[in-house]
C-alpha cells in the first residue's frame, strides 16, 4: 500500500488471479544423422516437409542417399506429434564449405560459410547483384545459378549498422562474416571445402543429447536416440532425464535379438555393463518394417519414433496419465510387420520377474500394437509404470512453473494459502480427468516450522494417489443352481 500525503483520489491494483498453466506434454528431442542443417543445435521440426527441407533434402524431396533410420524415426513421430526438436549429429572431422566475396579491387569483403558441415554445401552458389545505393541483393542457389532457393537484401556500406545487419541476417544455407566495410562486387562464387567426415561416434551422439540437458534453455518432455543401443548413449539419456526431472527417454534393444537375448541384454548382458534401471525411461522390444516410398523398398527401423508418436497421440486423444499402450491408443498403423512376435511365455519373461521390456505385438486381426508400459525402474512401486511417471512429470512441471511467482514473497500464512490456491484446483482438475484417485495438500505451520522459515524455506506438501492402469482384465463367472439368489454370491 502506498503512502499518500497529498489529498486526492487514488487507485491501486493487486493481482490475485494466479493459476496453474496448461503445458505441452509431448515435445520430443531426437539426435539425427543427416547431410545438411546446423549441427548440435536443437531445431524445431513440426511437419514432414520441414524435416526434409531442413535436414534431408530440398523442396519436399529427400536426397535418396540420405534416407536412413533417423529419417524414418523422425517421420514416425511427426505422424502423431507436431513438436520435434531434431539435433543434427556430425563427426568431429566434418568440415564446413566456404567461399569469399571480393570488392572491385580484388580485396576480400565477405566470408561466406555454410550453416553446417558436409559435402552437400559444396553445391551452394552465392550471387551478388546490385540494387541501389542503399541495398544490394544476394541470391543463394543450389547446383546452378538459376536454381535460386533464397533471396537476401543487405544494406550497403554507407550505413554504419551494415556490418551487424549482414552478420545477423538469417539464411537457411549460409552465414556471412564481414571482412571489409566496402561493398562486394557483382558476381558468383561457389562454396567448397565441405566434408562429411568419418562415421558418427557414440561421443557425438552423447554431445547432441547434452544440448537438451538444461530445462531453462529448452522445453522437452521426451528424449530418444533411435537405434543407438549403446549403453553409454542410453545411460546418458536417462541421466539427463533424471537431472531435468521433467522428461523421460525411450529406447529399444539391439536388432536381431530373441526375447531371451533382449532380456539378458537389458539386464547388463551377463555383467558386460550395468542393468538399465530408472523410472525416467522405458524400453521397447521389436524393430519394425516400413515401406520406403522414395526408393520403393521395405526397410527395418527402430521403434522409438513410433513409440514417441504414441505418447503424443495419447496426450491428444486422452491424457498424459493414460497408458500409451493397448489397442485403443497403442496401435501402430504405418509399420508393415514386427521383427519378432513374442509368445505368451516370452512376454511373461519380458514383463515379469522385475524385467522391464515392453513388447510390440502383431495381432492377427487387430494389427500391430504396443503391449506394455513399464518403466525401467526395477523397484516395485507406482513409478514402475509409464502412465504414473508421466503423471508425476506433468504435475511437478506445472506446479514448479506456477509457484515460481511466489518466490521472494513473505513466508507467512497469506503466501501459504496462495500456494494451496494454486495447487488444489490443479490437482482437483487432474482427479476429475481420471489421473488421481485422491489427493491432500498441506502448507501451513506444520510444514513451515520456525527452523525452516529461518532458513528462508517454504514447504508445501502434496500427497497423491495416482490412478493405475488396468493391465490385466479378469472376467469371473460363477455358476449357480437354478433357485439361488444372486445377492448371496455377489461380493
Amino acid at each position: 500500500m502506498g503512502v499518500f500525503v497529498v489529498p486526492g483520489a487514488y487507485t491501486e491494483e493487486k493481482d490475485f488471479s494466479l493459476y496453474a498453466p496448461v503445458l505441452s506434454t509431448s515435445i520430443c528431442a531426437m539426435p539425427i544423422v543427416s547431410p545438411k542443417g546446423e549441427s548440435f543445435k536443437p531445431t524445431l521440426t513440426a511437419t514432414a516437409d520441414m524435416l526434409i527441407n531442413t535436414f534431408f533434402g530440398d523442396n519436399g524431396q529427400p536426397i535418396l542417399s540420405a534416407i536412413n533410420q533417423d529419417f524414418f524415426s523422425a517421420l514416425a513421430f511427426l505422424e502423431k506429434g507436431n513438436m520435434l526438436y531434431c539435433i543434427r549429429v556430425v563427426p568431429d572431422d566434418a568440415k564446413k564449405a566456404n567461399a569469399t566475396l571480393k570488392d572491385s579491387s580484388g580485396n576480400n569483403v565477405l566470408q561466406v560459410e555454410a550453416i553446417g558441415e558436409g559435402s552437400y554445401y559444396n553445391s551452394i552458389l552465392v550471387t551478388v547483384k546490385s540494387i541501389d545505393a542503399d541495398y544490394y541483393r544476394v541470391l543463394v542457389s543450389l547446383g546452378r545459378a538459376e536454381n535460386v532457393v533464397e533471396v537476401l537484401d543487405y544494406k550497403t556500406s554507407k550505413f554504419p549498422e551494415a556490418k551487424e545487419f549482414i552478420q545477423n541476417a538469417r539464411s537457411r544455407y549460409v552465414r556471412f562474416k564481414v571482412l571489409s566495410t566496402v561493398n562486394p562486387k557483382e558476381g558468383t562464387v561457389q562454396l567448397s571445402g565441405g566434408s562429411d567426415g568419418s562415421s558418427v561416434s557414440i561421443g557425438n551422439v552423447m554431445k547432441a543429447v547434452e544440448t537438451v540437458s538444461n530445462p531453462n534453455d529448452i522445453d522437452v518432455n521426451l528424449i530418444t536416440a533411435p537405434g543407438w543401443t549403446d549403453p553409454e548413449v542410453i545411460n546418458k539419456c536417462l541421466s539427463i532425464c533424471e537431472k531435468r526431472g521433467d522428461c523421460m527417454s525411450i529406447h529399444t534393444t539391439p536388432q536381431g535379438m530373441t526375447p531371451q537375448e533382449a532380456v539378458e541384454w537389458h539386464n547388463g548382458n551377463g555383467g558386460e555393463f550395468q542393468a538399465f534401471n530408472s523410472s525416467y525411461g522405458a524400453m521397447y522390444y521389436g524393430w519394425l518394417k516400413v515401406y520406403d516410398q522414395w526408393r520403393d523398398r521395405e526397410v527395418w527401423v527402430p521403434p522409438e519414433g513410433f513409440v514417441a508418436g504414441v505418447y503424443a497421440y495419447t496426450d491428444t486423444v486422452a491424457e498424459p496419465w493414460f497408458a500409451p499402450a493397448g489397442l485403443s491408443r497403442g496401435r501402430l498403423v504405418t509399420p508393415l510387420n514386427v521383427e519378432y512376435n513374442p509368445t505368451h511365455g516370452e512376454m511373461e519373461l519380458m514383463y515379469g520377474n522385475q524385467n522391464a521390456l515392453n513388447p510390440i505385438m502383431r495381432f492377427k486381426k487387430d494389427g500391430i500394437a504396443i503391449w506394455g508400459q513399464k518403466t525401467l525402474q526395477r523397484k516395485p512401486s507406482a513409478l514402475d509404470r509409464v502412465n504414473v511417471r508421466r503423471l508425476l512429470l506433468y504435475i511437478r512441471k506445472v506446479i514448479a512453473t506456477s509457484t515460481k511467482y511466489l518466490v521472494f514473497e513473505p513466508n507467512d500464512p497469506f503466501t501459504w494459502r496462495q500456494w494451496k490456491g494454486l495447487v488444489d484446483p490443479f490437482l482437483e482438475d487432474i482427479k476429475r480427468r481420471r489421473g488421481l484417485y485422491d489427493f491432500k495438500t498441506i502448507c501451513d505451520e506444520t510444514t513451515n516450522t520456525p527452523e525452516r522459515i529461518d532458513k528462508y524455506l517454504m514447504y508445501g506438501k502434496a500427497l497423491i494417489k495416482p490412478t493405475k492402469a488396468a493391465e490385466i482384465v479378469v472376467s469371473e463367472f460363477g455358476i449357480l443352481r437354478t433357485g439361488a439368489e444372486f445377492n448371496e454370491y455377489v461380493q
